[in-house]
């Protein structure tokens, strides 16, 4: 499994799908191989984000993944604070959680 997140850029870096440049300072979106080294030519302009989770489906979910990992831990939280983690994953599972 992989993990993405967002970090800054030290010098410049340029998008792998739309070939965009991101400055030094900007953020981008940095794909990581379990080892926790980068994974070579897997960088995205913060646009391109969704490009990333397409082009690498082994990606985590988890890290900085903006407004569906805001509900999915909403989502989550309800289900907890009703004392029943186990159902979560179940309906989870069913697809009836983001």
């Amino acid at each position: 499994m992989a993990s993405i997140k967002k970090i800054e850029a030290k010098r410049w870096v340029k998008c792998v799908c739309c070939g965009g440049n991101t400055v030094t300072c900007e953020k981008y979106w940095q794909v990581y191989n379990d080892n926790g080294k980068q994974r070579r030519g897997e960088r995205y302009c913060v646009h391109c984000e969704s490009y990333a989770y397409a082009n690498n489906e082994d990606i985590r979910d988890g890290g900085d993944d903006g407004e569906a990992g805001l509900r999915q831990r909403e989502d989550y939280a309800a289900y907890r604070a009703a004392g029943c983690t186990q159902e979560y994953w179940t309906d989870r599972d069913a697809g009836y959680c983001n």
